[in-house]
């Protein structure tokens, strides 16, 4: 009896002890797969906050996209208004004149009804007159208005003359700024000295290879200079280049180095423009004019002159591929059409 008490109880014994360690390790379990779910669930909300935040942005990129858009265009609509507004002007006078001209028609004829409009049921052959004696008067009447702002048209195309020359700089010199600083602080003469420093140190380079002491993580900005200078390389340079020189040591790469140069030469050759740039002009007196402003700005570019009577003053620009006009000729070949289309309707 006694040893199946005993028996009992160690079974007993061993169930609680089976139960208590179960139940520790469910626990343990427990533990970490709440802190497994937990990790998950915050990767998950974190990738989702980040979507959603790129999103928002794309959404606000596309906003500004749009106003911008939005703001060009109504840039765009605000100059063809002022750009219109004169030939508008010139269109009310010619409908005042063409009234004129139907009334007096009306009068002498003594034959066009008062109902009917009289320019309609005039001849083909006088309209066609009529309409050339006006276009003749209208092409006078632009032509004496736009003597009176010729100089203002010649500035305003050698402004944008100014900005496509220094748009080309900045499209050559990226992405090293460097380069249009050195044509903003140098002369012309200082900048001829600069570059044929800088046209000798290339071909130096070419011949003998100093990459090795340019890369030479041994020697500082200072002595690769000097090793430079006890090769023979930087004999008879300008100063200002030998400084810069210590600069592209200071800060690029022999490979960078060698994109400087190719970039400054473009940049150079747009600076010193050599070939020929073609400016027409209405007349004599316009050339004049013209060379006189033009001489002060540009000294240094070629200039050869084209007498355009048709070009009914202002002038135009041919810069390589680009033309800059700021002639009247299209502005009056534009009304005299609208005109044409308005009376021979």
């Amino acid at each position: 009896m006694e040893s199946l008490i005993q028996t009992i109880t160690i079974y007993i014994i061993f169930v609680i002890g089976f139960m208590s360690i179960l139940r520790f390790f469910l626990q343990k379990i427990e533990v970490v797969f709440t802190k497994a779910f937990s990790v998950l669930s915050q990767d998950d909300s974190v990738e989702k906050e980040y979507l959603l935040a790129k999103v928002k942005q794309q959404e606000n990129n596309f906003l500004n996209e749009k106003q911008k858009n939005q703001e060009m265009k109504l840039k765009i609509k605000q100059k063809e208004k002022l750009f219109l507004g004169e030939i508008e002007n010139l269109l009310a006078k010619n409908r005042n004149f063409t009234v004129g001209l139907e009334r007096q028609i009306s009068s002498t004829s003594g034959s066009l009804s008062e109902s009917a409009s009289p320019m309609l049921e005039m001849p083909l052959p006088t309209k066609k007159r009529l309409l050339k004696n006006y276009k003749e008067k209208f092409m006078q009447e632009v032509v004496n208005a736009s003597k009176k702002n010729e100089e203002a048209l010649f500035k305003e195309a050698m402004a944008t003359f100014d900005k496509l020359v220094y748009a080309e700089k900045i499209r050559y010199a990226l992405p090293y700024r460097i380069i249009l600083r050195l044509f903003e602080i140098y002369g012309d003469f200082e900048l001829h000295q600069f570059t044929e420093s800088f046209q000798i140190f290339h071909q130096r380079i070419v011949k003998k290879d100093i990459r090795q002491i340019y890369q030479s993580s041994y020697l500082s900005p200072e002595q690769k200079i000097r090793v430079m200078n006890d090769n023979g390389l930087l004999k008879d340079l300008d100063e200002e280049f030998i400084q810069f020189l210590f600069y592209l040591v200071l800060h690029f790469s022999y490979k960078e180095m060698k994109h400087i140069y190719q970039n400054y030469m473009r940049v150079y050759n747009v600076h010193f423009y050599r070939e020929e740039i073609q400016v027409v002009v209405t007349d004599q007196e316009a050339l004049e004019k013209f060379h006189d402003i033009w001489k002060d700005r540009y000294p240094n570019y070629f200039v050869k002159y084209e007498v355009r009577k048709g070009l009914i003053n202002g002038v135009i620009i041919y810069y390589g591929s680009h033309i800059i006009d700021r002639s009247y000729q299209e502005l009056i070949r534009y009304a005299a059409e609208k005109i044409e289309m308005e009376v021979m309707s």
